[in-house]
């Protein structure tokens, strides 16, 4: 069986942004280089050393913990842009670039490049692809996203406490979930969006249907497709779930409104950057490959597509 991210330096993700930097404005951009932390860890760490709040801190999306990763951030009326050189974090390097007069969000950038090195192989010979299934990986679900995330959108805000171990005093549940940093019980409630797109996905590709794009459902979506409507309709009957539920009156901020998302993506830049003997499982073989995806794709999506499906004699 294949292995990646055996050790981070097998995992090298870098973002690729439009971002407009400038000599002044509200917001100081800079370059996060880190290894072994997710982004919400090392933002927390950053934030502390800065004596800020992590909320004015943005970022334009979630990078892989076991990797090298690197990312565009914006720290909100940082006065004194020399205390990022003075920053002392272990796995954690931050490089000011300059100002802007716009916070960098969730979404803000075009995609990300990635070398990735796919280790413990009998061979070098590996199926050609050209695009893959654009599924939430298991990145953004972890062990208990999907339950949580559930959890938010049926309202049942003790569960959600129960699970995320929470102190509730009084039964004042809303009170305890006030507590948690609003973009932590967002990522539970996309976690929960993703889970039913991917669904979506398998329900499609089981009836042989492929679209453009699927809906990521929430409060607002207008299902107008009926191939796609009788598949959406048939996963929230199943979860128990309606459409008025994304509306979390409660918490405004957990209300989603919906989106879309490309069931397919391509594989831009494909390239072999190595083949060799794997050093570390003897008698095994190594292939490092870089490739760039889309804003929001899963490069352990391409590997999985790759390595998953029975292999061809045609080498890339």
């Amino acid at each position: 069986m294949y292995q990646i991210k055996k050790i981070p330096e097998d995992f090298i993700v870098k973002e690729i942004s439009n971002l407009e930097i400038k000599k002044s404005g509200q917001y100081a951009y800079c370059q996060l280089e880190k290894k072994n932390w997710t982004v919400l860890g090392a933002l927390a760490r950053i934030s502390s050393q800065l004596g800020i709040n992590a909320k004015d801190i943005g970022f334009a999306g979630n990078k892989d913990k076991i990797a090298i990763t690197e990312q565009f951030i914006s720290i909100k009326n940082l006065n004194n842009p020399n205390k990022i050189n003075q920053l002392n974090l272990k796995d954690i390097k931050l490089t000011y670039l300059g100002q802007g007069n716009s916070p960098i969000c969730l979404g803000d950038l075009v995609g990300n490049y990635f070398e990735i090195t796919v280790r413990n192989l009998d061979n070098f010979n590996f199926k050609e692809i050209k695009e893959i299934t654009n599924y939430f990986d298991s990145q953004r679900f972890s062990s208990q996203n999907i339950e949580v995330g559930k959890s938010i959108i049926k309202k049942e805000f003790n569960q959600v406490c129960k699970r995320l171990n929470l102190e509730v005093k009084n039964n004042n549940y809303i009170g305890a979930l006030q507590q948690i940093p609003k973009r932590l019980l967002l990522l539970y409630a996309h976690a929960y969006q993703s889970y039913l797109w991917n669904e979506t996905v398998k329900e499609l590709i089981q009836e042989k249907i492929r679209v453009e794009e699927i809906p990521l459902f929430g409060f607002a979506t207008e299902l107008n497709q009926s191939k796609i409507k009788e598949a959406i309709t048939k996963i929230l009957k199943q979860e128990g779930i309606n459409q008025i539920d994304f509306i979390i009156r409660p918490l405004p901020f957990l209300s989603l409104e919906g989106g879309s998302r490309k069931m397919y993506t391509p594989i831009k830049d494909f390239k072999i950057l190595e083949k060799t003997d794997d050093e570390l499982n003897p008698e095994k073989k190594k292939v490092k490959i870089s490739f760039i995806l889309d804003k929001g794709c899963y490069a352990t999506q391409v590997i999985k597509e790759i390595w998953d499906q029975p292999q061809s004699s045609n080498n890339l």
